[in-house]
């Protein structure tokens, strides 16, 4: 996490925190402390007057958290915000924050809610959320206008923070998505290529669906002008897999010879020739572990997942079944954002995010999940359902072009009578 210093024309620093490559809309709360005084004041919260000050002064107590010279850390200044309250630490010399953060899990169970620690140059704070996530529904799915389309953004869906996007092409690029049966996974890649597709033209975005599942999913996107190739099982898919290693090698050979280092760097320098983004979505995992050649599948998808930043090809990929043979180290080791929702075990949420925590979402709690890059966020997937995923795809549609002013032409100059038959699936069919 960075944190950015903003100056301000009462004589007081700003501090507001930001990630380089996960955005959080609107802003994380600004901070603002008055220089060379002993107070605080914390730009639209209110004076926190409840008994978490005391609560978590007993805690730094409990833990021993303080020096040599038996001084303990406690909370300088605390104020309330509509879903959290941040609370000041005040470290003597010599006191360590690390045993903070090995303890945050203590914190947590005392306020029964999720708890982060701040740290800007020496300045702790702790963040301890009170709000928690509504339901699916009160959520309904609406477009995140993305402003800056000369890098990938995807949207996954609300934090009690604001609204959770990713910076594919600055930040990690691909994305594994983890959960048992009807538990929202659909629904997020859904979402993430309908956002997707409303934001960047397709001359700037390309998507590739693999259905492993037999196309059900996928046939929606069928005839969508971003949409270059589905597949609709696994031997397909595999083919689709080889397609985009020869795409991706074509991509490193175009911007070795024009040197540049990457498609951000190669579409500044040719903006008439730019190169679209790609999105691969990859639908499902264990129909590899019935081919004969799967070590050599996953190899190749391994091989592409580690070099298909630099020329703007990323995957998005997502299984119900997050087994330790379905999620190797192979695929793990190059994926950086892992997004979680509930699965049928504890191993099963290990696998996907690295901790526990998704076996124990309420099965009733469906699209609630966990997204893990360099920090937990605990999200809320968009309401979208089918007939909405639907009515964004035929916006999207190919539509059929008729050379208005050619057939006007050739009415003109031919003598004889004749009347023409519009087929509405294949444009002009015939003259009589």
């Amino acid at each position: 996490m960075q944190i950015k210093m903003v100056a301000t024309g009462i004589g007081m620093i700003a501090i507001v925190p930001h990630v380089a490559a996960l955005t959080i809309a609107p802003p994380i709360m600004p901070i603002v402390l008055l220089v060379g005084g002993a107070a605080a004041i914390w730009a639209g919260c209110t004076t926190d007057t409840d008994d978490t000050i005391e609560i978590t002064n007993n805690l730094l107590k409990e833990l021993k958290i303080k020096n040599s010279e038996d001084q303990y850390a406690y909370v300088k200044y605390s104020n309330t915000y509509e879903n959290y309250r941040i609370h000041k630490l005040e470290l003597p010399r010599g006191c360590n924050i690390e045993d903070i953060k090995k303890k945050l899990l203590v914190f947590e169970n005392a306020f029964k809610n999720d708890v982060e620690l701040w740290n800007y140059e020496q300045n702790y704070m702790l963040k301890i959320y009170t709000g928690r996530l509504k339901s699916l529904k009160h959520y309904p799915f609406e477009i995140n206008p993305i402003e800056d389309t000369e890098k990938l953004q995807i949207t996954i869906g609300h934090s009690l923070d604001g609204i959770v996007t990713y910076n594919l092409t600055d930040g990690l690029p691909n994305v594994l998505i983890g959960a048992t049966a009807n538990a929202g996974k659909g629904v997020v890649w859904n979402s993430i290529v309908i956002q997707a597709m409303e934001n960047y033209p397709p001359d700037r975005l390309q998507i590739i669906i693999m259905d492993n599942k037999g196309g059900v999913d996928a046939d929606v996107f069928q005839g969508c002008e971003h949409v270059i190739g589905i597949t609709n099982n696994v031997y397909e898919c595999v083919n689709k897999i080889n397609e985009i290693r020869n795409m991706l090698e074509e991509r490193l050979t175009l911007l070795k010879d024009n040197h540049c280092r990457n498609i951000k760097e190669y579409n500044k320098n040719f903006k008439d020739q730019k190169l679209p983004f790609i999105i691969a979505v990859l639908d499902e995992f264990y129909p590899f572990l019935a081919l004969s050649n799967k070590k050599a599948v996953f190899e190749t998808l391994a091989d592409i997942l580690s070099r298909c930043r630099a020329v703007g090809i990323h995957f998005i990929m997502a299984t119900q079944r997050p087994t330790d043979d379905i999620i190797s180290t192979q695929i793990t080791a190059n994926v950086g954002i892992r997004i979680g929702l509930r699965t049928a075990s504890e191993r099963e949420s290990i696998n996907v995010i690295g901790i526990p925590d998704l076996a124990h979402i309420p099965a009733e709690s469906k699209g609630k999940g966990i997204c893990m890059c360099d920090k937990k966020i605990k999200f809320q997937c968009y309401y979208l359902p089918e007939h909405l995923i639907a009515k964004y795809c035929k916006k999207h549609k190919k539509t059929p072009v008729i050379e208005a002013e050619t057939v006007k032409e050739e009415k003109e100059q031919s003598t004889e009578p004749m009347r023409e038959v519009y087929d509405l699936r294949g444009g002009l069919r015939e003259w009589f």
